[in-house]
């Protein structure tokens, strides 16, 4: 049987600012739109901020060239824990959905 492979990735970051507006810029797409996309990109995102909704993120370069991902969101405690899936859409883009879990101490 062949398995995709599987790991886990921990980043911890520290942020200077309250909860409320660090979750705030996970589910907002105004202020996703800011963030969510490498530098000298721009980008649209649409949302559904409950379990079962989503996100999608439509990020674009300057050639023309465009990105989408579409997220699921499978748990949200305000201002504590947002758990989605992630995955990008689109010919030659991978078939891989991973799940992001964000954890706010």
């Amino acid at each position: 049987m062949n398995r995709e492979p599987q790991f886990e990735l921990d980043i911890e970051r520290h942020v200077r600012a309250p909860h409320e507006k660090i979750w705030d810029a996970f589910v907002r797409p105004e202020a996703m739109r800011e963030w969510m996309c490498p530098r000298g990109m721009t980008s649209t995102v649409e949302a559904d901020v409950r379990v079962g909704g989503g996100f999608t993120i439509v990020m674009r370069a300057g050639d023309g060239s465009q990105y989408t991902a579409k997220t699921k969101y499978r748990e949200l405690v305000r201002p504590e824990r947002l758990v989605y899936t992630w995955q990008w859409v689109g010919e030659g883009m991978p078939n891989v959905e991973t799940l992001i879990t964000v954890t706010l101490q």
